[in-house]
């Protein structure tokens, strides 16, 4: 007998579905039509059983979806109740909500998907959270984002919880003043050559910094660019090296040595000691000003 309930409730209720009119009453009605199920209901559609609508009256939620994997389900619907999807979702418009959106789990992620470049649905760009000393109000969370380069997702920064921010790429930031009474800790940029070597032919940003070897038994000619305020960098010997070096400046552009303006274009030739080495510093849009050397320097 429960069965043969159960069965009309259903029937009824699919029934009453195919009688709803266009604005979601039913029949010719204009005002909303209240029905009362008393048991819980189960609707299965299609041959598969791959979408159902099912009540639950003991656990107080309503679910639609296939029921077994991904579906909406409706908790102790009223002032206070919630929405929840179970499984994957996908929102084909804008997601809009007037308050906090949460994503509980074990590794949260934030996708971005560029629906008009990713033809395979790759993950464009995404955000991880990892949290320790596990606890409300405890938790050390460090969030890490990546992004699509040539194709492989590439972690390009991470902020962890003890305030360390960390670049996983090269970043240029162009004219920015950074100003703080905290320490700022990073290596030098080291860069082995051999021969005839324009600065900044390997990387956009090596005049600012670079600290060059020598690793020619042989001469070697570094040719800087045209100067600029700010940009530095230091030649050296490595280890066993005794080869003579060169410090070119770009064309345009003089080396300052000993208080002495060298001739346009001239470089600086050591002695091809083990330990000659030489650094600089652009001090005006045609002047590179020798802060320090050893060993002896000539035109």
């Amino acid at each position: 007998m429960k069965r043969k309930k159960t069965f009309l409730v259903v029937a009824l209720c699919i029934a009453s579905l195919m009688l709803m009119g266009a604005n979601g009453y039913f029949g010719s009605n204009t005002t909303p039509v209240d029905y009362t199920f008393p048991d819980d209901i189960s609707a299965i559609f299609g041959t598969s059983s791959d979408f159902c609508l099912e009540y639950d009256s003991s656990n107080g939620y309503l679910q639609l979806g296939d029921c077994t994997n991904d579906f909406l389900r409706v908790t102790d619907a009223g002032t206070t109740g919630t929405f929840e999807w179970i499984g994957a979702a996908t929102f084909t418009g804008g997601v809009t909500a007037a308050s906090m959106i949460t994503s509980p789990s074990a590794t949260p992620q934030m996708i971005f998907k560029d629906s008009d470049a990713s033809a395979g649905g790759d993950d464009n760009v995404y955000f991880t959270v990892n949290c320790t000393d596990a606890g409300d109000t405890t938790e050390d969370c460090d969030i890490t984002m990546y992004q699509q380069i040539a194709g492989n997702p590439t972690a390009i920064m991470t902020s962890d919880a003890d305030g360390v921010i960390t670049w996983g790429l090269a970043h240029d930031l162009g004219a920015l003043e950074l100003v703080t009474t905290g320490d700022i800790m990073g290596g030098i940029n080291v860069s082995s050559k051999a021969g005839a070597y324009t600065v900044g032919a390997d990387d956009a940003h090596e005049d600012m910094g670079t600290m060059f070897t020598n690793s020619n038994v042989a001469d070697i000619t570094l040719k800087g660019t045209t100067a600029v305020v700010g940009a530095s960098g230091c030649l050296m010997q490595e280890a066993g090296i005794t080869g003579i070096m060169q410090l070119e400046p770009g064309t345009g552009s003089h080396l300052v040595y000993e208080g002495v303006e060298m001739t346009d274009g001239t470089p600086l030739a050591s002695a091809g000691a083990a330990t000659d080495r030489i650094c600089w510093v652009g001090i005006s849009s045609d002047h590179w000003l020798i802060t320090a050397s050893t060993g002896t320097w000539a035109e």
